[in-house]
């Protein structure tokens, strides 16, 4: 997050899953000001579509402030996490499975492979949860003028939110 006075830019990370499972990162560039808010992302935003499509329901939720569109972009992206700790959770289930019924047999041999796998994709997402922690404790804090402080405890409450995600990465 950076602090340019008259706007923030705020560099969001989002994740899912793809069709075969594989992690996705999406990198949610986020640049709010007094009277606007831009976005640009390369691949397909859920939260951004969310938002939008809130907006097109109820165009008077803008009169909340551009600081309200910031916190839905960002509750919406945190709440994408969840699905992907219940896809690792199952996988890690399905694993521990085939390496108890498969450890030393033939058919055994791609568990090794398998858990390494699983193992980078979790430090990869750490990684990610660390840098997307330190941004909203930041906001959740009042740093920044371009939030104003009836907004704060809003997104006090996305960093509650994600503090439970980063203790589900760390389990």
């Amino acid at each position: 997050i950076e602090d340019f006075g008259d706007y923030l830019f705020v560099l969001a990370h989002g994740v899912r899953h793809d069709e075969s499972r594989k992690l996705c990162t999406i990198d949610l560039d986020i640049v709010c000001g007094p009277r606007f808010v831009l976005t640009h992302h390369e691949l397909p935003s859920r939260s951004v579509d969310a938002v939008h499509a809130e907006l097109q329901r109820n165009p008077r939720l803008l009169g909340r402030g551009t600081a309200w569109v910031l916190h839905a972009l960002l509750d919406h992206l945190v709440d994408q996490y969840v699905p992907v700790f219940d896809d690792l959770d199952d996988t890690v289930e399905t694993l521990e499975r085939d390496v108890i019924a498969k450890a030393g047999t033939r058919t055994g041999h791609s568990l090794l492979t398998r858990i390494f796998a699983l193992k980078r994709e979790l430090q990869h997402l750490r990684r990610i949860i660390a840098h997307q922690r330190d941004t909203l404790v930041r906001l959740s804090r009042g740093e920044f003028e371009v939030i104003p402080k009836e907004s704060v405890p809003f997104f006090r409450d996305v960093h509650d939110h994600f503090a439970r995600i980063t203790d589900l990465s760390e389990s």
